[in-house]
């Protein structure tokens, strides 16, 4: 039987968001909040979502798909983001922190200093 190795797990998902890492603008994010939230004001991430990117209107997002069904949502200014997981319909949702929100600092970090 195999074993879960998560940090081997952490880092194939940490290369799929750097191979997928592009740059959005706020309407974008908003699109992308609408069509998730499904039921807008009734989910509790949907008011906070979208404040955030209306206080940052004018800035670019990042934002990556590493998986099916996955999206990473990223402001570089800010350093703040959140995550998503919908397969057909919505599964689980949250601001990045942690571990996750340190790679995708540093990925967004090159990124942006390395446009290609």
């Amino acid at each position: 039987m195999d074993t879960y190795d998560p940090d081997a797990a952490f880092a194939e998902r940490r290369e799929a968001v750097r191979r997928t890492l592009r740059r959005v603008d706020a309407a974008e994010v908003r699109a992308f909040i609408d069509e998730v939230f499904t039921d807008r004001q009734s989910h509790p991430w949907f008011k906070p979502f979208h404040e955030f990117v209306d206080q940052h209107a004018a800035d670019t997002f990042l934002r990556a798909e590493p998986e099916p069904g996955i999206t990473v949502i990223y402001h570089p200014v800010a350093r703040a983001g959140m995550w998503c997981r919908r397969v057909g319909r919505l599964e689980g949702v949250g601001r990045l922190h942690g571990r996750g929100l340190e790679a995708v600092k540093s990925l967004a970090d090159d990124f942006l200093a390395n446009p290609s």
